[in-house]
């Protein structure tokens, strides 16, 4: 038994969006300077934290305090409040299983 035909059009397609994009990238990155030799080391994805460092550095802020506020907004979008215990929380409001916090801390 196979994969329908519907199905591997669909991956096709898919694929095929998927390596002309990749394409049009490589050809940016060549466009602006870098070498072909060098395209896919410079287009390789280092990961978030790497990225939101570079970030901090190239905007002024300094990479230790870019990936310190990324690293909290992270753990409270992904509900790991657990890693949070050092900050001041007070509840706002309930509402069923659902809170509204604030969270502070000492900025000194």
């Amino acid at each position: 038994m196979g994969i329908p035909t519907a199905c591997t059009g669909s991956w096709e397609r898919r694929h095929l969006a998927l390596e002309a994009r990749k394409k049009e990238i490589t050809n940016l990155a060549i466009a602006v300077g870098t070498a072909p030799s060098e395209v896919r080391k410079v287009l390789r994805f280092d990961g978030f934290k790497k990225v939101v460092r570079d970030a901090g550095e190239r905007l002024g802020a300094g990479a230790d305090q870019a990936e310190a506020i990324w690293s909290i907004c992270s753990a409270l979008a992904h509900g790991d409040i657990h890693n949070l215990s050092f900050l001041d929380r007070e509840v706002v409001a309930t509402q069923g299983n659902t809170i509204l916090a604030k969270l502070t801390s000492n900025t000194e």
